[in-house]
């Protein structure tokens, strides 16, 4: 017969923590005395053959024999003493304990003897389900994340089966039902329950457990839709409660059974996440399972909305699997499950505040603050749409005063995005200071009051398509990114005829963030403009126009020679229709055809479809995990005297490696720059093998020297004709150029390429490791090792929190790009040698 891999240390634990827990406490008695001897004893005995001068074979042979004598005696103590024919019979449940517990622990198959006697001693009393009950819990600990084995331990429990009676018997089936739920094997451990419940035998408690099982089994899975529902509550805002309400919001869904053990820890949980959480983001909610007087407890313990205990509350936690025991939901915004298991883990409040970071952002005031202190309107219109996207419009009235303290642009953020919302919040007094201020008053009191004088008077320049006024206007209503059908038929006007290609661009960028259902034909004039940024910024508009015609401009779009404007088509053609065929032409052309007049376009989602799988970048090696969306760039790189001791050589040996495995289909250029800019040549050319030979010949001409000049390098890179992305790495902060400062460069880009639409990819370059001026070099230097890996990995992860990885991050940030972190390694110069030259006086 097959043993079972539960451990000597694994039972004998397990009965102590339940033994401690039904035996009376009183006076010990004669026999406990009895018992206390012998094991006390037994240990000295041992320890004396401890001794380090006694070999290791003696030493064991000796602890055996003295083990084996204690036990013999604790054995006729229980014969003794717990004989039925005994004047005072003894409960000599320490007897047994003494037997399974260190230093008498025996082998492992008397173990698993003593086990099945223990049980047959009383096995109708709640003490043999109390037993197994905990035994679950330590044969999971003592078998961690590995597989039971299954085969042995059912084996036991057949053999377990005859030598034991009813109670414990039916006791270790639903002892292995527990196992196999925590193992995932639901389907079997329900089908265990139910026959345990159906058959009606056993003990009230084992029954009671069963049912229990049976519940938690049948609980709503996760990623399942949550069932509606709608019930009275009290310390709610309205005398009913319904999963609709709380749309917009995580909802913490908790059913409260009377006497379930587990429930202490899930209101814990609670207590913990409403501390950490604000209220705008999750929303808690009791729904008690007992009578009115059972739910009196609950109520006291919670500072939350409680639904009122009777039969709708009941019928509600069945629609969800709730029976009998106490359960936690986590609900998404959008209804759906997203976490039940877990609670009981002390590290569940930090789990939740993951989840409704991933699903909710920051918390809103966090945001805000980041909003306020962003020089970038962009990041301010992707929040307040975020906000208008999920309806978190559910904001306290001290919210309101958070956010006016916070700044305007804070306030503004609030007020756009609880306009679109049917609960018509008071923002309260908004600052109409500056262009961006008036409009977004004029704005609200068009949609909140119906006065729309203010509103026709900030749109009349857009009547004018050639002024500088109409830009201005649209610059604005860009910035705000603000939703109104007022400005689809304008905007679209411009788009169309409007000479200057930068309103143009402008307007149809702006477009993106409305909401149509007409067709978008007129644009198809747009497709093959001279300005690339036209093309692009229609691939962006085009997803508001939820019309089949959008689908088919797109997949002209997917065509197009420029990589930049082929993806972000691809981009929008999945947010349209929900496929991801990659940037191939020919594949969409022919999923369209096969779709005919059937296609369905998809409505808007509230928040940004995930990227899904498919070629996402022109470069099939990242640069300095950099993974490039351009095949028109160039390389602006640091050529400083702090790049020294063999650093730019690092550089350039990355930059040729990206540049021969991305084709000769991508064109490229590179400036190199300390305290002036140099540009290789004044075109992008192939990157063919000759071309990666002459400008990595060109970069390697010349050492390292000198300071840096960030700003003119720039300049002069955004004066190659036809490029689309710039890439820039550099170890040291800019001290050359106007502006010299990081702040002043991050303003400058700003203005200079609000039009353009240059990516601007950044890489902190660090140093790496540090070699010998004799150790090898290229191809001969040993691989990184795993302690190596380690340390870049965390330096890496806090690469933005020092003043030149947040400069460079906020660059790629407000230009489209992305930012990323280089090692390069080092040589030190032989002994006597100059240090690294310099000429920054």
């Amino acid at each position: 017969m097959a043993r079972p891999m539960l451990t000597t240390r694994f039972v004998a634990a397990a009965v102590a923590v339940v033994a401690s827990s039904w035996i009376v406490v009183a006076e010990p008695s004669p026999f406990e005395d009895r018992i206390d001897d012998v094991v006390r004893s037994c240990r000295r005995e041992m320890e004396r053959w401890n001794r380090p001068s006694v070999a290791c074979e003696v030493r064991e042979k000796e602890k055996e024999r003295i083990r084996t004598g204690a036990v013999k005696v604790v054995r006729t103590l229980i014969e003794k003493y717990g004989a039925a024919d005994a004047k005072l019979p003894a409960d000599v449940t320490p007897g047994y304990l003494a037997l399974l517990r260190p230093p008498l622990a025996p082998s492992f198959e008397a173990t698993q003897a003593l086990v099945l006697e223990f049980l047959n001693r009383d096995p109708e009393s709640p003490a043999c389900w109390a037993y197994l009950e905990t035994l679950v819990d330590w044969f999971e600990a003592d078998h961690g994340d590995s597989e039971p084995p299954w085969k042995s331990f059912r084996d036991w429990g057949t053999a377990a089966d005859a030598e034991v009676r009813a109670e414990a018997s039916l006791a270790l089936s639903l002892f292995e039902a527990k196992i196999a739920a925590r193992q995932g094997e639901k389907k079997r451990a329900r089908k265990i329950a139910e026959t345990l419940v159906k058959g009606g035998e056993g003990s009230p408690t084992l029954l009671l457990a069963a049912r229990k099982l049976r519940s938690r089994l049948s609980l709503l899975d996760e990623g399942r839709a949550a069932p509606a529902f709608r019930l009275k509550a009290t310390r709610a805002p309205s005398p009913h409660v319904t999963l609709d309400g709380y749309r917009g919001r995580i909802l913490m869904l908790h059913f409260s059974a009377a006497g379930d053990d587990a429930d202490a820890s899930m209101l814990f949980v609670m207590r913990d996440c409403r501390r950490r959480l604000p209220m705008s983001d999750l929303a808690l909610l009791t729904v008690p399972l007992g009578e009115e007087s059972e739910s009196a407890g609950a109520s006291a313990q919670t500072a939350w909305p409680i639904a009122a205990p009777g039969s709708a509350a009941r019928d509600a936690a069945l629609g969800y699997g709730v029976d009998l025991v106490s359960a936690l939901f986590l609900v998404s915004p959008d209804g759906k499950i997203l976490k039940r298991d877990g609670w009981d883990d002390i590290e569940a409040a930090a789990q939740v505040e993951q989840i409704v970071r991933r699903e909710m952002g920051p918390p809103l005031e966090e945001a805000l603050r980041d909003v306020q202190a962003s020089g970038d309107w962009g990041a301010f219109r992707s929040f307040w749409h975020r906000l208008a996207g999920h309806r978190r419009t559910y904001f306290h009235p001290r919210t309101w005063a958070v956010a006016r303290g916070i700044g305007p642009r804070a306030h503004y953020a609030l007020c756009l995005a609880s306009a679109e919302d049917e609960r018509k919040q008071d923002p309260g007094p908004v600052d109409a200071r500056g262009p961006h201020g008036a409009l977004v008053s004029a704005w609200l009191a068009a949609a909140r009051d119906g006065d729309k004088v203010a509103w026709d008077e900030a749109l009349a320049p857009l009547e004018k398509p050639r002024s500088d006024e109409c830009l201005k206007v649209v610059d604005l209503l860009f910035d705000l990114g603000m939703n109104d059908p007022a400005l689809l038929e304008r905007l679209a006007r411009i788009a169309l005829k409007g000479k200057r290609w930068e309103t143009a661009s402008m307007a149809l960028r702006t477009l993106q963030h409305q909401n149509a259902a007409v067709s978008p034909k007129p644009f198809r004039s747009l497709i093959k403009h001279k300005r690339w940024q036209i093309p692009l910024a229609l691939a962006e508009a085009l997803i508001a126009y939820r019309h089949i015609d959008s689908v088919d401009l797109l997949v002209q779009l997917v065509g197009s020679k420029r990589f930049r404007v082929r993806k972000r088509a691809a981009q929008s053609l999945s947010d349209l229709t929900g496929q991801s065929l990659g940037l191939s032409q020919k594949r969409w052309a022919a999923w369209r055809r096969g779709e005919g007049a059937n296609l369905r376009v998809l409505p808007r989602l509230a928040a940004p479809r995930a990227p899904k799988a498919g070629h996402r970048y022109a470069q099939p090696r990242p640069y300095y995990g950099l993974e490039i969306a351009s095949d028109r760039l160039v390389f602006v790189l640091d050529k400083s005297e702090s790049m020294y001791y063999g650093l730019f050589d690092g550089v350039v040996e990355e930059v040729e490696a990206h540049l021969s495995a991305a084709g000769p289909t991508t064109r490229f250029n590179v400036v190199e720059f300390d305290e002036e800019p140099r540009l290789w040549q004044k075109k992008l050319a192939g990157a063919n093998a000759a071309n990666v030979r002459k400008a990595v010949s060109y970069l390697r001409r010349t050492k390292p020297i000198g300071p840096t000049n960030v700003m003119d390098s720039l300049r002069m890179a955004f004066r190659v004709p036809g490029l689309d992305a710039v890439v820039l790495l550099s170890d040291g902060l800019p001290n050359r150029g106007d502006p010299a400062h990081p702040g002043g460069i991050l303003g400058a880009m700003r203005g200079e390429n609000r039009y353009l639409r240059i990516m601007i990819h950044t890489v902190l370059l660090l140093r790496g490791r540090v070699f010998k001026h004799d150790d090898p070099r290229g191809k001969d230097v040993p691989p990184i090792g795993q302690r190596e890996k380690n340390r870049r990995e965390r330096r890496r992860a806090r690469a933005h929190e020092d003043q030149l990885g947040a400069f460079l991050k906020e660059l790629a940030d407000q230009n489209e790009g992305t930012f990323g972190v280089g090692f390069a390694d080092m040589w030190k110069p032989p002994p006597g040698a100059r240090t690294r030259p310099s000429t920054d006086k």
